[in-house]
């Protein structure tokens, strides 16, 4: 398979650093106030090359108690001939100390569905054959369980989130152990307020986060970035990590409890050919169903 590099260094969304943190960490299901509802779709810039990556996300988490969330995640990914599904049910509980800060847990369960496809998503450009023993022997293995585990801990300015999205991943097939995947996920966050003054009114804040992605193959990945949010009326944010790519994003409020952030990454694998050259565009939509302070 020409693509197991390509996959374990793409299944990644950008809106999930400062956004949609629950499509990765089961423990942030429920943090919000409300039911939230994310949609995500990431493509390349340049789609005149046929196989090219495409990915989609969708997920909606709500708190249950006030300790207590649930969620749900769906991704799909299709590269060239080889489409990947995942589902996935997420639970998450949380204690608090007398020092303010706070702990959660949260544990995933699902399945993943691997398959070679005979017409990929290039409109029929690229063909599989469907008697190849590589592809029977993806395509013979029924879905497989898939479980997650998950932990942040944090206060009003910090945060610190340790991911184990893999865990049954070793016990899979021999053939779906070829692909690239992550086998562990780290991150820390700070939060600094930036209002109070004529310009930027007092929910005006930045956030700096560096973290860390440990694949099964190609190693670890170390990463770092900013947000900036100015009146909960555009934020801005910039990401950038040992592999040379390099993300910029800017996010517009469509009301009071929607909002759509746009991301475009560009350098390392993303300027490869296997990427078409022109870098890689992820559109982000979410949906609060409570109104945000």
């Amino acid at each position: 398979m020409t693509h197991t590099l390509v996959w374990g260094q793409n299944n990644f969304f950008s809106s999930s650093v400062f956004e949609n943190k629950v499509v990765f960490n089961p423990s942030q299901s429920g943090m919000g106030e409300g039911l939230r509802l994310n949609g995500v779709f990431r493509s390349p810039m340049n789609n005149s090359q046929p196989g090219l990556a495409k990915e989609y996300a969708a997920t909606a988490d709500v708190p249950i108690s006030e300790t207590a969330g649930i969620g749900l995640i769906l991704t799909r990914q299709n590269i060239g001939i080889l489409n990947q599904t995942l589902f996935n049910f997420s639970y998450a509980y949380g204690m608090a100390f007398k020092s303010g800060m706070k702990l959660r847990f949260g544990i995933g369960a699902g399945f993943r569905n691997t398959r070679v496809v005979e017409n990929s998503n290039a409109g029929g450009q690229i063909i599989g054959d469907p008697g190849d023993p590589t592809v029977l022997a993806y395509n013979s293995v029924p879905p497989s369980f898939f479980s997650s585990f998950g932990l942040t801990l944090y206060t009003d300015k910090l945060e610190v989130q340790l991911v184990a999205p893999n865990l049954t991943a070793k016990m899979q097939n021999k053939t779906l152990q070829t692909l690239d995947y992550v086998m562990m996920q780290g991150g820390l966050g700070y939060k600094l307020s930036m209002g109070g003054g004529k310009l930027l009114g007092p929910g005006s804040y930045a956030k700096i986060y560096a973290g860390a992605i440990m694949y099964k193959e190609t190693g670890m990945i170390i990463q770092g970035g900013f947000q900036v949010n100015a009146n909960n009326l555009l934020s801005a944010n910039f990401i950038y990590n040992t592999n040379g790519i390099m993300t910029v994003g800017v996010g517009v409020p469509i009301e009071s409890t929607a909002q759509i952030n746009l991301n475009y990454s560009v350098g390392g694998l993303y300027s490869a050919t296997t990427y078409g050259g022109s870098g890689l565009a992820e559109i982000h939509f979410v949906y609060r169903f409570k109104k945000r302070s």
